[in-house]
């Protein structure tokens, strides 16, 4: 049994989720969960099975009688925070690593400063690990705000998520407020964004309105 993409105790927290499922076929429990001829290549996790991992592929090697396991472990893009109050206020907060999938796979903590993406929802909405925290469409929008950030180097100082209102408000280092919708692509916006940019200092900025299409 070969595993590849996790090291140490990740090997062992996978096998054992793998185990059972094996050892449930007929094969498993007439064969025993260690011979390569009971692993099947359809076995699947489901997210809440495996919170970790963002794909696993099982092959067999007839020849070496082996199986080949390939994990590719989920990759923190940024943290989605759960608030009650404004970032800007005190308030008891739930944090959650997500990746490029928009699925919030582990706990984070709320840490300060820029390192990494860190956006505040501020709703009663409950999540769960494994979940998305943003419909596909949604996702894919919001993955545009932030390249097109990053192609006019405006670095995101905070960046808020009205649920109702599908709103980013991102505030950026020189403190200028950028409101997105995320119901509709903002590439749409892009030219207005840029215009408005090389028009006026980037202090003289209060707040740039992008929620309307076009």
């Amino acid at each position: 049994l070969e595993i590849f993409g996790l090291e140490g105790e990740n090997k062992d927290l996978l096998l054992r989720f793998l185990r059972p499922l094996v050892f449930s076929s007929l094969a498993g429990r007439w064969l025993g969960e260690d011979n390569y001829l009971a692993w099947s290549e359809d076995i699947t996790l489901s997210s809440q099975e495996n919170l970790q991992l963002a794909d696993l592929l099982i092959t067999k090697n007839f020849l070496k009688r082996s199986v080949i396991i390939e994990a590719q472990p989920r990759v923190g893009i940024g943290i989605w925070c759960q608030s009650q109050a404004p970032a800007s206020e005190l308030a008891t907060r739930q944090c959650w690593w997500f990746d490029e999938q928009g699925v919030l796979f582990r706990e984070a903590p709320f840490s300060e400063g820029y390192l990494f993406l860190k956006i505040i929802e501020i709703s009663e909405s409950r999540f769960i690990l494994g979940a998305k925290m943003l419909t596909e469409s949604a996702l894919a929008n919001l993955n545009e705000i932030l390249a097109i950030l990053g192609k006019l180097n405006l670095p995101v100082k905070t960046a808020e998520f009205d649920r109702r209102f599908q709103e980013l408000r991102v505030t950026i280092s020189s403190g200028a407020k950028l409101i997105f919708s995320l119901r509709f692509n903002p590439v749409a916006n892009s030219g207005a964004l840029q215009e408005v940019l090389d028009k006026n200092p980037l202090h003289t900025i209060n707040y740039i309105n992008l929620t309307v299409e076009n």
